[in-house]
């Protein structure tokens, strides 16, 4: 009786999003224009064509293989990294295993790099529109076995639609937004075979499940135990970017968002002053570098940007690094910030100001203090790993993080302690993504 209603409720979830559509598709473009998210109007997503590193026919996903078909759910460049780590893990357990990577931003993960390049036989599906014609016509299309979201998964259409029709549907490094008990939320959750979440607190916000639903806490997957792949040359290129003051301190201000940057000003200008510090900052939407660029000058401050140190140089190189007395280097690329960190003596990474927060976890790869503002976000559980651990720090004001920061250059013997402890830290995350990839294998083994 309760799967009749439910099934009743699909559709008419569905009829009133159709009828909806014009009102709500007018808000949807305002509110994505403002971000800058053209993604969201990627004619992919409705008509669910194939992308492929392969020379063969898409039609058949993987026919090579006899394994079943694993289709990984990623938003952006970040959880596509996730997704080919997983990726990498799952073969190695399963070689027989066919998987395909669902991407909303598509473009975004090419431009960080999260996609190969290469002939390596990695299919790539766009992720649909959570709409009942676009997600019946992917199902069709793409015909997984199971469909596993990584972070993110409240997208009721698409895991109905695939729980109605026999694909097991699991999520895992999962955040939760809570929402209680209601008919809605009962109806999302019971779509799904497998929940393993990024923590405790995240299990107490799920709050209770169908009892076909298997619900672990496996932990976050925002670890960098081994940084992502860069192409070499690019990594010589950033490090000769970074090293070009070796003797000026360098600080760092990561995937900050509007408002964060006159913030962390506050907090820099004193030790630019004081020990001639330079400041590596990277915008979380690289199309504000110029908005950004124009907030550094007001001060008087030098800016060299990464971007244009991609341009040809003409003077012979000599291989030594090069003097500029630019105040800050302003990281406009994507796919590099994980690897710049390990330049820096201590991160700050934005969000945690006013908006939801971003992963405090990549400057703690390197072992360097992480500092972040008082709004948890949606990384309050790593933020709360952090400092559990002694790694990372919550500061109120500028003036705290300014301390923090000074610390950073004066102190070699507690960035060193920080180092120790970021290693043990550290160790968690191989224990999580085994922990996932397990669950996921195990949904495998009972998909029919």
């Amino acid at each position: 009786m309760e799967k009749a209603r439910f099934d009743l409720l699909f559709w008419l979830y569905s009829a009133g999003q159709t009828l909806a559509a014009p009102v709500l598709l007018l808000k949807k473009w305002r509110r994505f224009r403002a971000r800058g998210d053209a993604y969201e109007w990627d004619l992919k997503r409705w008509i669910c064509n194939f992308e492929s590193q392969n020379s063969d026919s898409t039609k058949n996903v993987g026919n090579a293989l006899a394994g079943p078909h694993l289709v990984l759910v990623a938003m952006g460049f970040a959880e596509t990294r996730l997704a080919a780590r997983l990726t990498e893990l799952l073969r190695v357990a399963r070689p027989e295993l066919r998987v395909t990577w669902a991407i909303r931003n598509l473009e975004a993960a090419r431009q960080g790099g999260a996609i190969p390049t290469k002939n390596e036989g990695q299919n790539l599906a766009p992720f649909p529109f959570d709409h009942f014609l676009a997600v019946r016509l992917w199902r069709k299309r793409v015909r997984p076995d199971a469909v596993v979201f990584i972070e993110r998964f409240a997208f009721p259409l698409l895991a109905r639609e695939l729980h109605n029709h026999g694909v097991r549907v699991g999520a895992v490094a999962a955040r939760s937004r809570g929402g209680g008990n209601s008919v809605y939320r009962r109806w999302l959750l019971q779509a799904f075979d497998l929940l393993a979440l990024r923590s405790h607190s995240e299990r107490e916000k799920l709050g209770p499940v169908s009892d076909s639903t298997r619900v672990l806490v496996t932990g976050t997957l925002k670890f960098w135990p081994q940084l992502p792949p860069l192409e070499p040359q690019k990594m010589s290129e950033l490090m000769r970017w970074l090293s070009q003051n070796p003797n000026r301190p360098l600080l760092a201000a990561g995937s900050t968002q509007p408002g964060d940057e006159t913030w962390i000003f506050e907090a820099f200008a004193p030790l630019r002053e004081q020990f001639g510090a330079q400041l590596l900052l990277a915008p979380r939407q690289s199309e504000r570098a110029g908005e950004v660029e124009a907030l550094c000058a007001a001060r008087g401050w030098t800016v060299s940007r990464r971007s244009q140190s991609l341009k040809p140089i003409p003077q012979k190189m000599t291989g030594e690094a090069t003097s500029n007395p630019c105040d800050v280097l302003l990281l406009d690329t994507l796919g590099e910030l994980t690897h710049a960190y390990g330049a820096c003596l201590a991160a700050f990474v934005g969000g945690t100001i006013s908006g939801t927060g971003h992963n405090v976890l990549e400057p703690v790869a390197h072992g360097i203090p992480v500092f972040f503002g008082p709004k948890p976000g949606t990384f309050a559980a790593e933020q709360e790993m952090c400092e559990s651990a002694g790694a990372g720090f919550r500061v109120q004001t500028p003036a705290e993080l300014s301390r923090g920061f000074e610390r950073a250059i004066l102190d070699p013997k507690w960035r060193a302690e920080i180092a120790e402890k970021a290693r043990e830290l550290n160790a968690h995350g191989a224990l999580a993504r085994d922990a996932s990839v397990a669950a996921i294998l195990e949904m495998l083994d009972e998909t029919p």
